[in-house]
């Protein structure tokens, strides 16, 4: 099955011998906000990564309240064409009919890269559960060997252990400027809505504001709009 990505931008053309390092930064995106374009520009300005791959995932079993799968995806493009226009971004829709396993999903696109290289973007809050993804994860000693996880450093989440070799082979830090470091949320929007904040437009945008607005979004105190499932 192919890949569809439903917003990108002309890239490159490279030699066979220059493979493309591809950055797939996933996450529920309910909404996508400010910060999460921030972290993508900061995965673009690392030199060890040409393009980045934004994934809305889908419905996971430990989120059944996330809005319906097409309302973030739609969101997560507006997102991207009002603060990424022109960058080597784009968004895929790999998970719209459920989310995958972290392994199953980069073993597809890998497949659809062919000789491209695949990281994955975690956040270091990942890393504090006290058990290693090899450990906890499917697949995960095999994850954990055969891909290259990039770590984005959290200011309020610090790993336990700076060397990161503790959680696998494969594993290193993203360098970070300051200026990428952000502590906003999508639970800090969503909540910005429930107490009636006229304008959340300063923490996700124009475009996502007046979505949210236009489709009333998270006024029921959850990250889901039943009434609107079927947009």
């Amino acid at each position: 099955a192919t890949v569809s990505v439903l917003y990108c931008i002309t890239l490159p053309i490279r030699s066979f011998n220059n493979m493309v390092r591809v950055g797939v930064y996933g996450g529920s995106f309910d909404p996508p906000t400010k910060a999460h374009m921030l972290c993508v520009e900061n995965i673009l300005n690392n030199d060890d990564i040409d393009e980045v791959i934004i994934v809305p995932s889908g419905v996971r079993p430990d989120k059944r309240n996330m809005s319906p799968y097409n309302m973030r995806l739609e969101m997560t493009l507006s997102c991207v064409e009002e603060y990424l226009a022109g960058k080597k971004v784009s968004v895929s829709t790999v998970e719209k009919d459920g989310a995958l396993k972290t392994f199953d999903l980069l073993t597809r696109m890998t497949a659809e890269r062919g000789s491209d290289e695949i990281i994955f973007v975690i956040g270091s809050d990942w890393l504090l559960s006290g058990k290693s993804i090899s450990e906890t994860w499917y697949r995960g000693s095999e994850l954990v060997s055969r891909f290259e996880f990039l770590v984005l450093y959290r200011p309020d989440t610090i790993p336990r252990h700076s060397d990161l070799s503790v959680y696998g082979p494969k594993f290193t830090w993203l360098d970070t400027d300051p200026k990428y470091h952000s502590p906003l949320s999508s639970t800090f929007v969503r909540r910005q809505v429930l107490l009636n904040n006229p304008s959340v437009e300063e923490y996700v945008g124009h475009l996502v504001s007046k979505f949210i607005t236009t489709h009333k979004l998270y006024l029921n105190g959850e990250g889901t709009a039943k009434e609107m499932a079927g947009l």
